[in-house]
């Protein structure tokens, strides 16, 4: 991974809820699966796809790439 990409993905999650940097985390790095990570964290399955789509939206915008 670019040190570019490095920088935008943690301002990214930085600028995010607790509870939604968890869901991601548990998500990308543990491999846990939505359902899941959901339910332990009280979290709607739709607002969950929704923080994937939109971190993903704003990572490719603020780098260019991905598209």
């Amino acid at each position: 991974m670019k040190r570019k990409d490095q920088v935008v993905i943690t301002e990214l999650l930085t600028h995010l809820p607790d509870q939604d940097r968890e869901a991601l985390f548990r998500f990308y790095v543990g491999g846990q699966p939505e359902a899941e990570i959901a339910a332990a964290l009280g979290l709607d399955a739709d607002h969950f796809r929704e923080l994937r789509r939109s971190v993903k939206v704003a990572f490719f915008e603020r780098t260019g790439r991905g598209r």
